[in-house]
């Protein structure tokens, strides 16, 4: 077996001579952007209620519409996030059939995000006080019962 961390791109030219079967079917993969948008709230700003204690997440039918995927109450999920003074949420975005984060600056993906929270819970969140963006590009990958043939030896 034949394990990459590179790019489909890359991962076909490192193959191409090993195993050329392999390098043609990496060739035909496409990259799906997905950004993950983490925002920190004062929990004075926000108040008690805005993320439920007792859940960690919620998932976001692809066919909504909307921009997230899912959302993680990442102080609940992680308690190593909790410092007591900030409620911490992560925001998925993108999917296979829809690569708008990766059409977006970090200014308008951080502003689609946030424009959406309040929808969730009926009254809108106040502007976070730290952001972050982590921006991937996934490889949607297809098996096939001969995509490795030769690859190992």
């Amino acid at each position: 077996m034949t394990c990459s961390t590179a790019p489909a791109s890359a991962s076909a030219e490192l193959l191409a001579a090993l195993s050329p079967t392999s390098a043609a079917e990496l060739r035909t993969l496409r990259h799906v952007p997905v950004a993950f948008v983490t925002l920190a709230f004062r929990n004075d700003e926000i108040g008690p209620d805005a993320v439920p204690e007792d859940l960690s997440g919620v998932l976001i039918p692809r066919d909504s519409g909307l921009l997230a995927t899912a959302i993680s109450f990442g102080s609940n999920k992680w308690p190593q996030w909790d410092d007591g003074t900030h409620t911490i949420v992560r925001v998925a975005t993108g999917h296979r059939h829809d690569d708008r984060p990766s059409t977006l600056t970090d200014a308008e993906l951080i502003a689609a995000v946030c424009a959406r929270l309040w929808k969730l819970d009926g009254r809108p969140m106040d502007w976070p006080v730290k952001v972050g963006i982590l921006m991937i590009a996934l490889n949607v990958l297809r098996v096939t019962s001969n995509a490795m043939e030769g690859a190992v030896r």
